[in-house]
């Protein structure tokens, strides 16, 4: 499935709003993309770059169809409580797929760029290293937390702001409660607040939508998808 720009455009404001988290990341990402451009396209770190953006390419279709999934199952639940569990469950699928998987590939654009990512390794030597790929986040297990305190450090914090951190872990530890008419109750520092997790969806949803926008427009997600059928193409063969 390919995504189009027409199709992203549908799910922001038209016009776009000269203040939106979509020009935010235009300006934020543009010297980022002509740093790419102008690399050495021979040299190891671009190669992989191509190598990280065909993988990230993948999890991201992978993701798209998670985000269908879960839109049906509210679809199909007539419950409050019911359709309100699937939410929050739903936006901790949403923040471990899609947005785990947006949150990588800005850190490639920044790894291709020269910016130095340190990893501690929990055995091996040396033990600080410098990240080049995203196998080196799996492979030492690097938090989501972590990767997003990356983006903010580098000036990405509109891209990081797209995760509530805290709303991630109440949803993991299942530290919220739901009432029989669907409202949601979660821990906010120290008591239960009452949640609007349509809002939270929203606003997640708006902030990818703006990334692939911006991903489109500037030719990446297609450079992503010319790598992934590369790779398939030479799997085959």
């Amino acid at each position: 499935m390919r995504l189009k720009k027409k199709d992203l455009r549908t799910r922001l404001p038209l016009p776009i709003p000269a203040d939106s988290k979509f020009y935010k990341m235009q300006s934020g990402f543009s010297f980022l993309v002509d740093g790419i451009k102008t690399c050495d396209k021979t040299s190891p770190k671009y190669l992989q770059y191509k190598k990280d953006a065909a993988y990230l390419y993948k999890r991201i279709q992978r993701a798209q169809k998670f985000v269908e999934s879960i839109a049906e199952m509210k679809m199909e639940t007539r419950r409050a409580n019911q359709r309100s569990l699937i939410k929050m469950l739903g936006y901790l699928g949403l923040v471990e797929s899609m947005g785990a998987a947006m949150v990588d590939f800005a850190i490639v654009i920044l790894l291709v760029n020269d910016y130095c990512f340190h990893i501690e390794s929990m055995i091996g030597v040396p033990r600080i290293r410098h990240a080049i790929s995203i196998e080196d986040f799996a492979e030492e297990q690097v938090s989501l937390g972590t990767r997003l305190a990356f983006l903010r450090q580098n000036k990405l914090d509109f891209l990081a702001k797209m995760i509530d951190k805290k709303l991630r872990n109440c949803v993991a530890h299942l530290d919220f409660k739901i009432e029989e008419d669907g409202r949601i109750y979660w821990k906010k520092r120290n008591r239960y607040a009452e949640l609007d997790i349509d809002q939270k969806i929203a606003e997640f949803r708006e902030t990818i939508a703006s990334f692939e926008l911006f991903l489109t427009e500037s030719g990446m997600l297609s450079f992503m998808e010319k790598q992934a059928e590369t790779e398939a193409n030479t799997s085959a063969h």
